[in-house]
Protein backbone atom coordinates (compact mmCIF):
# COMPACT_ATOMS: atom_id res chain seq x y z
CA UNK A 1 0.00 0.00 0.00
CA UNK A 2 3.07 2.19 1.17
CA UNK A 3 5.07 1.73 -2.31
CA UNK A 4 2.32 1.49 -5.17
CA UNK A 5 0.98 4.47 -6.95
CA UNK A 6 -1.51 2.32 -8.85
CA UNK A 7 -4.94 3.39 -7.91
CA UNK A 8 -6.99 0.24 -8.44
CA UNK A 9 -4.51 -1.81 -6.80
CA UNK A 10 -4.62 0.89 -3.74
CA UNK A 11 -9.14 0.13 -3.94
CA UNK A 12 -8.88 -3.87 -3.83
CA UNK A 13 -6.18 -3.79 -0.71
CA UNK A 14 -8.79 -0.97 0.74
CA UNK A 15 -11.73 -3.67 -0.11
CA UNK A 16 -9.52 -6.46 1.75
CA UNK A 17 -8.73 -4.05 4.89
CA UNK A 18 -12.65 -3.67 4.77
CA UNK A 19 -13.84 -7.44 4.80
CA UNK A 20 -10.74 -7.99 7.67
CA UNK A 21 -11.89 -5.16 10.08
CA UNK A 22 -8.58 -4.36 9.81
CA UNK A 23 -7.48 0.29 9.14
CA UNK A 24 -10.76 0.63 8.34
CA UNK A 25 -10.37 4.28 8.64
CA UNK A 26 -7.57 4.38 6.17
CA UNK A 27 -9.15 1.87 3.85
CA UNK A 28 -12.49 4.28 3.43
CA UNK A 29 -9.58 7.63 2.85
CA UNK A 30 -8.41 5.61 0.42
CA UNK A 31 -12.35 3.88 -1.35
CA UNK A 32 -13.52 7.73 -0.91
CA UNK A 33 -10.10 9.21 -3.15
CA UNK A 34 -10.47 6.17 -5.79
CA UNK A 35 -13.87 7.52 -6.10
CA UNK A 36 -12.48 10.06 -7.97
CA UNK A 37 -10.89 7.88 -10.42
CA UNK A 38 -11.56 9.47 -13.70
CA UNK A 39 -11.53 5.99 -15.83
CA UNK A 40 -14.66 4.09 -15.89
CA UNK A 41 -14.76 1.40 -13.71
CA UNK A 42 -16.17 -1.99 -12.92
CA UNK A 43 -16.42 -5.25 -10.46
CA UNK A 44 -14.52 -8.09 -12.23
CA UNK A 45 -14.20 -11.81 -11.18
CA UNK A 46 -11.46 -12.93 -14.01
CA UNK A 47 -8.80 -14.23 -12.49
CA UNK A 48 -10.84 -16.03 -9.08
CA UNK A 49 -14.85 -16.03 -9.80
CA UNK A 50 -14.66 -16.52 -5.49
CA UNK A 51 -14.23 -13.05 -5.06
CA UNK A 52 -14.30 -9.74 -7.11
CA UNK A 53 -12.31 -7.06 -7.22
CA UNK A 54 -12.71 -3.42 -8.55
CA UNK A 55 -10.69 -2.27 -12.45
CA UNK A 56 -11.00 -0.67 -14.86
CA UNK A 57 -13.96 -1.00 -16.93
CA UNK A 58 -13.58 -2.97 -20.40
CA UNK A 59 -17.36 -3.09 -20.30
CA UNK A 60 -19.09 -2.17 -23.81
CA UNK A 61 -21.97 -0.16 -25.84
CA UNK A 62 -25.01 -2.62 -25.93
CA UNK A 63 -28.18 -1.49 -28.11
CA UNK A 64 -30.48 -2.84 -25.31
CA UNK A 65 -29.28 -0.58 -22.65
CA UNK A 66 -28.31 3.41 -23.14
CA UNK A 67 -25.04 4.25 -21.87
CA UNK A 68 -24.60 0.99 -20.37
CA UNK A 69 -20.41 1.29 -19.62
CA UNK A 70 -21.69 4.63 -18.05
CA UNK A 71 -24.42 2.96 -16.04
CA UNK A 72 -21.77 -0.28 -15.08
CA UNK A 73 -19.43 2.86 -14.04
CA UNK A 74 -21.80 4.36 -11.79
CA UNK A 75 -23.46 1.48 -10.34
CA UNK A 76 -19.93 -0.36 -9.10
CA UNK A 77 -19.00 3.68 -7.56
CA UNK A 78 -22.52 3.47 -5.98
CA UNK A 79 -21.44 -0.06 -4.54
CA UNK A 80 -18.57 1.96 -2.94
CA UNK A 81 -20.53 4.59 -2.11
CA UNK A 82 -22.89 2.10 -0.07
CA UNK A 83 -19.81 0.40 1.56
CA UNK A 84 -18.67 3.81 2.99
CA UNK A 85 -22.36 4.80 4.41
CA UNK A 86 -22.46 1.38 6.16
CA UNK A 87 -19.20 1.96 7.52
CA UNK A 88 -20.62 5.69 8.83
CA UNK A 89 -17.67 6.90 7.39
CA UNK A 90 -17.68 10.54 8.19
CA UNK A 91 -17.29 11.98 3.94
CA UNK A 92 -19.51 9.49 2.52
CA UNK A 93 -22.08 12.49 2.06
CA UNK A 94 -19.96 14.72 0.69
CA UNK A 95 -19.04 11.62 -2.06
CA UNK A 96 -22.73 10.68 -2.54
CA UNK A 97 -23.07 14.65 -3.32
CA UNK A 98 -20.86 14.67 -5.46
CA UNK A 99 -22.06 11.43 -7.56
CA UNK A 100 -25.49 13.16 -7.73
CA UNK A 101 -23.94 16.25 -9.09
CA UNK A 102 -23.03 14.02 -12.05
CA UNK A 103 -24.04 15.93 -15.61
CA UNK A 104 -25.08 12.85 -16.94
CA UNK A 105 -29.34 13.09 -15.17
CA UNK A 106 -31.14 10.36 -15.59
CA UNK A 107 -28.35 7.60 -15.58
CA UNK A 108 -27.44 8.65 -12.41
CA UNK A 109 -30.53 8.59 -10.90
CA UNK A 110 -31.94 5.09 -12.55
CA UNK A 111 -28.19 3.76 -10.64
CA UNK A 112 -29.17 5.28 -7.30
CA UNK A 113 -32.65 3.71 -7.63
CA UNK A 114 -31.23 0.45 -8.36
CA UNK A 115 -28.59 0.20 -5.60
CA UNK A 116 -31.27 1.56 -2.87
CA UNK A 117 -33.69 -1.64 -4.01
CA UNK A 118 -30.44 -3.73 -2.95
CA UNK A 119 -28.66 -1.85 -0.31
CA UNK A 120 -28.55 -0.51 2.95
CA UNK A 121 -30.94 1.59 4.61
CA UNK A 122 -27.99 4.05 5.55
CA UNK A 123 -27.65 5.07 1.85
CA UNK A 124 -30.98 5.68 1.70
CA UNK A 125 -30.86 7.87 4.65
CA UNK A 126 -28.01 9.94 3.45
CA UNK A 127 -29.78 10.64 -0.13
CA UNK A 128 -33.02 11.72 2.00
CA UNK A 129 -30.56 14.03 3.37
CA UNK A 130 -29.68 15.60 0.16
CA UNK A 131 -33.64 16.64 -0.32
CA UNK A 132 -32.82 19.98 1.12
CA UNK A 133 -29.17 20.49 -1.08
CA UNK A 134 -28.51 23.74 -2.60
CA UNK A 135 -27.79 21.95 -6.13
CA UNK A 136 -31.11 21.52 -7.88
CA UNK A 137 -29.64 18.92 -9.80
CA UNK A 138 -28.65 17.04 -6.30
CA UNK A 139 -31.83 17.63 -5.24
CA UNK A 140 -33.75 16.29 -8.36
CA UNK A 141 -31.54 13.42 -8.67
CA UNK A 142 -32.18 12.45 -4.81
CA UNK A 143 -36.18 13.34 -4.83
CA UNK A 144 -36.39 10.88 -7.72
CA UNK A 145 -34.18 8.29 -6.13
CA UNK A 146 -36.55 8.88 -2.91
CA UNK A 147 -39.92 8.96 -4.40
CA UNK A 148 -39.40 5.54 -6.63
CA UNK A 149 -38.93 3.40 -3.69
CA UNK A 150 -41.94 4.09 -1.87
CA UNK A 151 -42.15 8.00 -1.49
CA UNK A 152 -41.68 10.98 1.00
CA UNK A 153 -43.66 14.27 1.68
CA UNK A 154 -40.35 15.94 1.23
CA UNK A 155 -39.63 14.03 -2.11
CA UNK A 156 -43.19 15.03 -3.63
CA UNK A 157 -42.10 18.82 -2.58
CA UNK A 158 -38.96 18.93 -4.19
CA UNK A 159 -40.58 17.63 -7.30
CA UNK A 160 -43.76 19.95 -8.11
CA UNK A 161 -41.02 22.48 -6.83
CA UNK A 162 -38.46 21.75 -9.37
CA UNK A 163 -41.06 20.91 -12.44
CA UNK A 164 -41.27 24.66 -13.81
CA UNK A 165 -37.70 24.81 -13.92
CA UNK A 166 -36.41 21.85 -15.60
CA UNK A 167 -37.32 20.51 -19.51
CA UNK A 168 -39.93 18.58 -20.94
CA UNK A 169 -37.76 15.49 -20.67
CA UNK A 170 -37.57 15.80 -16.74
CA UNK A 171 -40.56 16.98 -16.68
CA UNK A 172 -42.04 13.67 -17.82
CA UNK A 173 -39.87 11.71 -14.76
CA UNK A 174 -40.86 14.34 -12.39
CA UNK A 175 -44.54 13.93 -13.33
CA UNK A 176 -44.13 9.94 -13.09
CA UNK A 177 -42.39 10.23 -9.36
CA UNK A 178 -45.32 12.00 -8.17
CA UNK A 179 -47.82 9.91 -9.49
CA UNK A 180 -45.50 7.02 -8.00
CA UNK A 181 -45.47 8.38 -4.79
CA UNK A 182 -49.53 8.17 -4.99
CA UNK A 183 -49.95 11.42 -2.34
CA UNK A 184 -53.87 13.18 -2.44
CA UNK A 185 -51.59 16.45 -1.86
CA UNK A 186 -50.24 16.29 -5.24
CA UNK A 187 -53.57 16.16 -6.96
CA UNK A 188 -54.16 19.87 -7.22
CA UNK A 189 -50.64 20.08 -8.14
CA UNK A 190 -51.80 17.24 -11.57
CA UNK A 191 -54.53 19.14 -12.26
CA UNK A 192 -52.86 22.78 -12.94
CA UNK A 193 -50.60 20.40 -14.99
CA UNK A 194 -53.65 19.38 -17.01
CA UNK A 195 -54.01 22.62 -18.19
CA UNK A 196 -50.24 23.21 -19.88
CA UNK A 197 -50.52 23.17 -23.78
CA UNK A 198 -48.59 19.75 -24.32
CA UNK A 199 -50.00 16.61 -24.99
CA UNK A 200 -47.47 14.12 -24.53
Amino acid sequence: LKETDDSFVKANIALGFIGRRVNVHLACDILYDFLEEKNKIMWEGFLNPLFQTVGPSMVRHIPQIPSYPHVVDQLTRLNLLNLLAILRYDKALSALKTFLSNPIWGVIGSAAITLLEEGDSETLDLIKELLTDSNENVRLQSALAVALLGGDPKATEVLQQTYPLVGRDKKMHILEAIGHIGAGESIPFLLEIFDEPFQT
